[in-house]
């Protein structure tokens, strides 16, 4: 019997990547070293979709501290491409799945946002965002176990069917026995501009869409 793939399509905004940079201790340079210290946390919202989802299986939003709440900007150029899940300018979070229907055997999910012309896996701040004071600066977001393979970051409702591009949950990660759970890593990195604008002192946001689809 023939399917039609993803039915229970449903586009809902269920993650606001807020990066807050010196929004709660004081901005600091490093004497000597060109370093600038920035306070950083990460803000996580869900709202209701066909599964019941949570952030790190708790709620349906969660503050997450990158690093340990205090990143340079050294560090956000240093580590831009590392291949772990602890640099200051990281922060891992789940997205975590209970309670779908019986008939559901897969789930794909698709990341929209304001991606980067120059490199749409990066996430930029939008019109939206109106509490970003920053520029050139941006966020990757990657499974954690494949810290360096981003995301695309589509503008619209496109999707895609590649697994390098969308999420498309493994077994393992949709396994109902033991509650279904994405690993996911969020980069902050600098954008092409980097070099040629002061990405400022302030506070960092950008708002990122989860679309999930049900097969």
């Amino acid at each position: 019997m023939n399917h039609q793939k993803y039915p229970h399509r449903r586009s809902l905004p269920i993650a606001m990547l807020a990066l807050a940079i010196g929004a709660t201790l004081p901005v600091t340079a490093n004497a000597g070293s060109g370093d600038q210290s920035f306070d950083v946390t990460f803000n996580a919202n869900i709202r209701n979709t066909t599964c019941d989802m949570t952030i790190n299986g708790a709620n349906a939003a969660a503050t997450i501290t990158i690093g340990t709440g205090q990143v340079t900007l050294s560090d956000i150029i240093h580590h831009k491409d590392d291949n772990t899940t602890t640099a200051p300018n990281m922060a891992t979070f789940s997205l975590e799945v209970k309670n779908c229907p019986t008939s559901f055997s897969g789930i794909k999910t698709t990341i929209s946002g304001t991606p980067y012309a120059n490199d749409a896996t990066i996430l930029l701040p939008g019109t939206s965002d109106s509490r970003n004071a920053t520029s050139a600066l941006g966020v990757k977001i990657s499974r954690a176990s494949a810290s360096t393979n981003y995301f695309k970051i589509f503008s619209g409702t496109n999707t895609s069917e590649s697994g390098s591009e969308v999420i498309i949950w493994t077994a393992d990660e949709m396994d109902k026995a033991k509650d279904g759970k994405v690993m996911l890593l969020a980069r902050l990195v600098p954008t092409g501009e980097y070099s040629k604008t002061n990405p400022g002192i302030g506070q960092f946001q950008a708002t990122a869409t989860f679309n999930f689809s049900y097969e």
